[in-house]
């Protein structure tokens, strides 16, 4: 799963040079959690667009049956999944990030990892999108589609964030794309990941500075 993550820069480059620049990117980001509104691209007839939105939207308290849409969706069986059925052929969206965080469970304790790309590059989520109404009005929420882990960072966690190359960006926006390239993007190669230990205070999401990425001298991680 994904359920924290970072973007550091406030000009990634290759998508600026897609989409332009964005206002909403004026600060980094380190530690970027869920019910927060974070940027993202989104199709609007046919042309894309920046926008911001919030991620996920949790049940609300006493009214179990109200909007709810959750921070990730299993690649594997999202066409098949009735809460996801009009985001995943209508509202494909982008999630810039340059990183994220997973915690590895050793005996009772969890330890949050650092996962990037080589060089620290910034790459897109695949996302989805919806419109709900709940207490604080009408507003876009989204969720980060995930896969089983790659191989060098499977001793962390069993999942990970799926990860779109620049050459598809255009593709997984497309509002007219067919449920079969939908499911072909879905199982797209994965590039390769690398990922190191860092501190407690990224549990807590009133941090968010770039120490939060540096590497930690705790417990040493389980390879298998």
């Amino acid at each position: 799963m994904c359920g924290r993550y970072s973007l550091r820069t406030t000009k990634p480059q290759e998508f600026i040079a897609r989409f332009g620049s964005f206002d909403g990117l004026e600060n980094p980001r380190y530690n970027r959690a869920p019910g927060q509104a974070h940027p993202a691209i989104i199709d609007r007839k046919k042309q894309h667009l920046w926008t911001s939105m919030t991620w996920g939207n949790s049940k609300p308290k006493g009214n179990p049956s109200g909007s709810f849409f959750p921070i990730n969706a299993r690649s594997e069986t999202v066409i098949q999944k009735k809460i996801f059925k009009d985001a995943i052929r209508l509202g494909r969206c982008l999630i810039p990030a340059d990183g994220w965080f997973e915690w590895q469970l050793i005996e009772t304790q969890k330890y949050p990892f650092f996962h990037h790309l080589e060089g620290h590059a910034p790459f897109a989520f695949a996302g989805m999108r919806i419109s709900i109404e709940d207490e604080a009005g009408k507003q876009s929420v989204f969720s980060i589609l995930t896969r089983p882990a790659s191989p060098e960072c499977l001793h962390i966690h069993h999942r990970a964030p799926l990860i779109l190359p620049v050459e598809v960006w255009e593709t997984w926006l497309s509002p007219d794309l067919a449920e079969k390239d939908i499911l072909q993007l879905l199982q797209i190669e994965q590039p390769l990941v690398s990922t190191y230990q860092v501190g407690s205070r990224v549990n807590f999401t009133r941090y968010d500075d770039a120490a939060l990425l540096e590497p930690d001298q705790g417990k040493q991680s389980l390879l298998f």
